[in-house]
């Protein structure tokens, strides 16, 4: 007997399946040596689809383009169940066959509570109406890689323990809600086009969703993951919810995104718990992409290279390390009640202090400018062959600390000029202090010399001091006049630190 290539009812069908069963039979038998009737169910595969295409390796690039050619129809509402039952006159609900569904047409489909003991094939099928698949366990391998769904699809409340495959799919809608995957869960290069619930979905293992592409409302909300979830890749165009889920990490690694994401836990008192979350070389196309991740807690955040011409809100978010490095802010990028204990480079701290100066919160914004400055001398450090320049800004970056913490401290700056201009004039001072023959006159009275030296226009104890009539020592003459033009600079520059910081109240970039 032929396959047909058309079942236009399910009698069709089981007239081909017991043929095909029977066939299977006699010669699993001859190879075993042993009754056809000792044959079991679990040898056997329901061949609804082209038997000779059995293998979830089959389609290779050589006879792709025969799929179509080859791709059998079911004309009728396909219920498994029933047909297990009478292919082996049996009430219950499991299928202990290897089904090979692959490539075929289905008009309709129904399956309910249904069990699936071996693996299952619908690979590069078609499913042109409503697909009900509720309450399904699949205690082997699942595979609909390449399939399509032209209509409403169900999944939920199934069960995956052995891995399921619905890779490069196309669903219009599906809903995978209060689902279990117990092994590894592929939907990489799918796409949604009427959008997905996978609503209090349970993940044991990885789940991909790479190179997806999610339209529309896309509700992951609530799932549970034992892992990372993957979206490498992927393209989302509408309002993408990943809200009040438990998982290891998010990597959204070269996305982009067109509409808007949510990330973090909804009830503002309860923080969810990630260990990192990567979103690097991603891109908000425009103005109404938005990223929304609130009310979490990550120990690593890796932002990197995004473009964003969007918005990206960081709320209540507590995060061990950040990194921003060599992303574009074209939009904004709104840091609300967030605690960042490290900024893993300057890069990541201009972005914040600019986002700052934007909002006009000038004393944040110098708050992250001191964090800039500090890891950029700590980049200048680490620098190999460093450069004349980078030794001139290393030095500076260190004197803007030891005097006002990098413009932030007003009492510190004017502790540290009155203190270092003290040191500089007591250094001058010495040769008077022993007893060498500067004229007394500028020198006999340490008190009103000191008070001189503290006026920045005042230049005569210097002129007495190059007198050549004061015999000191050539060398000290000329240490002397460099201690003294060298505090003399210091002095402006700590009255400018001053100033700098006591305009922190009111500075703008």
């Amino acid at each position: 007997m032929k396959q047909p290539k058309i079942y236009n009812t399910e009698e069709d069908l089981i007239k081909w399946l017991k043929y095909d069963l029977n066939k299977q039979r006699k010669k699993i038998a001859k190879n075993k040596s042993i009754k056809k009737y000792l044959v079991k169910n679990e040898e056997l595969t329901l061949n609804i689809g082209d038997k000779n295409r059995v293998g979830f390796n089959f389609f290779t690039i050589e006879n792709f383009d025969r799929i179509d050619n080859y791709r059998i129809k079911v004309n009728f509402e396909f219920d498994i169940r029933k047909i297990i039952n009478k292919l082996i006159r049996t009430n219950n609900n499991d299928c202990p066959f290897y089904i090979n569904a692959n490539n075929i047409e289905f008009n309709e489909i129904t399956n309910i509570a249904s069990k699936y003991n071996q693996n299952v094939d619908y690979s590069y099928s078609i499913f042109n109406k409503e697909v009900y698949s509720i309450m399904l366990n699949f205690d082997n391998y699942v595979n609909f890689d390449n399939s399509i769904f032209k209509s409403y699809t169900n999944f939920s409340s199934c069960y995956f323990y052995n891995g399921a495959n619905f890779s490069q799919v196309s669903f219009q809608y599906v809903d995978f809600r209060e689902s279990n995957f117990e092994k590894n869960a592929n939907f990489s290069g799918s796409n949604f086009i009427n959008g997905c619930s996978f609503l209090l979905s349970y993940f044991n293992k990885r789940v991909c969703l790479s190179l997806a592409k999610f339209y529309d409302y896309c509700d992951f909300r609530a799932i549970n993951s034992n892992n990372i979830i993957d979206f490498t890749n992927s393209e989302f165009y509408g309002c993408f919810d990943l809200t009040d889920c438990n998982c290891k990490g998010i990597n959204l690694n070269y996305s982009e995104i067109s509409g808007k994401l949510y990330i973090g836990e909804r009830i503002t008192s309860k923080y969810t718990k990630f260990i990192f979350i990567s979103m690097e070389d991603i891109i908000l196309k425009d103005i109404d992409s938005t990223i929304l991740i609130e009310n979490c807690y990550f120990k690593y955040m890796k932002l990197k290279n995004i473009f964003n011409n969007g918005i990206i809100y960081l709320k209540n978010i507590k995060s061990a390390n950040i990194d921003l490095y060599g992303t574009v802010i074209l939009g904004h990028i709104f840091v609300i009640n967030c605690e960042f204990k490290n900024l893993k480079n300057w890069q990541t701290a201009r972005i914040f202090k600019h986002e700052e100066y934007k909002k006009s919160n000038s004393i944040k914004a110098l708050e992250y400018h001191a964090e800039e400055t500090k890891l950029y001398k700590k980049k200048l450090l680490n620098k190999p062959n460093k450069t004349l320049k980078d030794f001139g800004d290393i030095f500076s970056i260190y004197l803007s600390s030891l005097y006002s913490d990098n413009g932030l401290n007003w009492i510190k700056s004017i502790f540290m000029t009155i203190l270092i201009t003290f040191i500089f004039f007591n250094i001058f001072y010495i040769p008077d202090l022993s007893q060498t023959n500067i004229r007394p006159c500028y020198y006999k009275y340490y008190f009103s010399s000191l008070i001189k030296y503290f006026i920045p226009t005042d230049y005569e104890q210097i002129k007495c001091y190059v007198d050549t009539s004061v015999r000191v020592n050539i060398l000290i003459k000329i240490f002397g006049v460099i201690i003294y033009f060298a505090d003399k600079i210091m002095f402006w520059y700590g009255s400018v630190q001053t100033v700098q910081a006591f305009r922190k109240f009111s500075k703008k970039e």
